[in-house]
């Protein structure tokens, strides 16, 4: 990894990581996964940085540079819907489990303001993301600029401002990125399987029509949001399920047994995954409390109100999975006795 940085100040450059994401109401402390760092200016010479806290690192003022770049190594073991995985199949990145953030002593710390992202992936690889694809990224110093791996693509993108880079979620794999519109915003679906197991057209077309109408019935109750595109990321597991809200995204993992057309109950728990991360995009990620308009990510922000976040977002993710079509009533009142019994 590296994080590039121009008009610092003369004194100290501090870059913190997050320590915990919105939607993952917990500490998670992401620094943890970093290892190797340097740090050097716009002539190639290095800078002395030093721990700062739990989160980040001070970086020397001894230097009239006004860009610093920081280059480091970050580990993905962990497969889940918070954090980095990568392997040979796949790559799942989280922004606030990958990128040191300025947080004093230069321009972006004190304004904020657009960043440009590159990634290098493999040539057959291609890319889902909210993220805005940038075609002209901007130009490194000579000695800052990254090699492109032989046999890699480069992807650009740019995030408009801290809260966006955060929460612009990455999935880069061989498979295809399947796409429909719904009432003009077109709606993409990235599959990865854990264990590279074949998926079949049948079980995406299904998912892709279980999309459309849950989005054509969140449209009727709130209005078409807008945005430009919408991006539903699906891995496949041996056990694990999860779900992750983002602003135009989500990442939503559930047993591969979900997409097989006689798992009914598998099959209502992933459409009831899919639909409660679709209505965040309204609670929690549009409306929300005040203290939690400009995030805090070094610290807890506690709230009394996740009965309203989760619970009351799974009560009209299902609903709205009834309404819509994609559950018969019979479906919805398995699925609220399954749930029901799952607490007694």
């Amino acid at each position: 990894m590296a994080v590039y940085a121009r008009d610092r100040g003369d004194g100290a450059i501090e870059f913190t990581f997050p320590r915990w994401i919105p939607g993952s109401y917990i500490i998670r402390e992401p620094f943890r996964y970093v290892r190797e760092l340097t740090v050097e200016d716009e002539n190639g010479k290095p800078l002395k940085w030093r721990r700062s806290g739990v989160d980040g690192v001070v970086i020397s003022a001894r230097s009239p540079s006004k860009s610093v770049l920081l280059r480091y190594q970050v580990l993905c073991p962990e497969l889940s819907v918070r954090s980095n995985h990568l392997d040979s199949s796949h790559l799942h990145l989280m922004p606030p489990y990958t990128w040191f953030l300025p947080t004093e002593g230069c321009e972006w710390a004190e304004k904020g303001g657009p960043v440009s992202i590159t990634l290098n992936l493999p040539e057959e690889w291609s890319v889902a993301s909210q993220q805005s694809p940038l075609a002209s990224p901007d130009q490194l110093p000579a000695n800052m600029a990254l090699s492109q791996p032989a046999g890699c693509k480069t992807h650009n993108y740019c995030a408009e401002n801290r809260d966006e880079l955060l929460d612009g979620v990455f999935e880069a794999n061989p498979n295809q990125l399947y796409s429909i519109e719904v009432q003009g915003i077109p709606h993409h679906l990235k599959l990865w399987d854990a264990g590279g197991h074949p998926i079949e057209r049948e079980a995406i077309d299904r998912i892709l029509s279980s999309v459309e109408k849950i989005a054509t019935e969140c449209f009727a109750l709130f209005g078409v949001p807008n945005i430009d595109d919408y991006t539903v990321i699906l891995h496949l597991t041996g056990t694990m399920r999860g779900g992750l809200e983002h602003m135009r995204s989500q990442t939503s993992m559930v047993r591969r047994e979900a997409i097989w057309s006689d798992a009914k109950e598998e099959w209502r728990d992933l459409v009831s995954l899919l639909s409660h991360e679709y209505v965040h995009m309204w609670n929690v990620k549009d409306l929300r409390p005040k203290k939690f308009l400009d995030y805090d990510l070094s610290t807890e922000q506690t709230t009394d109100l996740l009965w309203w976040f989760e619970g009351g977002t799974s009560w009209l993710g299902d609903v709205i999975c009834v309404r819509s079509g994609v559950w018969s009533e019979k479906d919805y009142r398995d699925e609220f006795k399954r749930k029901m019994e799952r607490h007694l």
